[in-house]
């Protein structure tokens, strides 16, 4: 006769195989590694926006607030542009002006070394 499923032992249920368990960590790594894409592109979108603080902010505070400033600035470019254009048509836009932040906050943290440089009498 069977007994209830809560009376069975340990033995007689069924094994769960390995292959479940790693999926589960497979999905969560899949996740980090999404979510530390997604930070690094908004530090790239603002890190020529962070070169523009005044500055009492030093390079850490810099770095801190450049993905903030970075999400800011994506969401208005993304948000103006579907008014004008089809998403699937801009998906490449952020790409660009990620690419074209960071060459221009390189340019311009050359410029202002050069500055301070030149403050200091060296």
């Amino acid at each position: 006769m069977l007994r209830p499923l809560q009376l069975q032992s340990a033995r007689m249920r069924p094994h769960r195989p390995q292959l479940f368990e790693d999926a589960r960590m497979h999905v969560w790594l899949d996740l980090i590694f999404r979510e530390l894409l997604l930070v690094a592109l908004l530090a790239a979108l603002g890190s020529a926006p962070a070169t523009f603080l005044p500055e009492r902010y030093d390079g850490i505070a810099r770095c801190a607030l450049a993905p903030a400033l970075g999400l800011c600035i994506g969401v208005s470019l993304t948000v103006t542009l579907v008014y004008f254009f089809p998403a699937s048509d801009t998906d490449w836009v952020v790409i660009v002006l990620a690419l074209s932040s960071l060459a221009s906050a390189s340019r311009r943290a050359g410029w202002l070394a050069r500055r301070a440089g030149r403050r200091r009498g060296l």
